[in-house]
């Protein structure tokens, strides 16, 4: 159980940090473009749901 919520804080925190690293490399490339902003916040709003709403944890 314990090993679920580990790999589960390490996927939250990779989909933050990657998806941030992609974001400001395509807004750097692209200019300010709404769509490569917003699939940033889509990784977070995910590692949000993954972190808080765990479906994965048996209760």
């Amino acid at each position: 159980m314990e090993h679920v919520l580990g790999y589960v804080a390490l996927a939250a925190g990779l989909i933050i940090g990657l998806g941030a690293n992609g974001a400001c490399i395509g807004i750097g490339i692209m200019g300010s473009n709404g769509l490569i902003d917003a699939a940033f916040l889509i990784g977070v709003g995910l590692a949000m749901m993954f972190t808080f709403a765990n479906p994965f944890v048996l209760k």
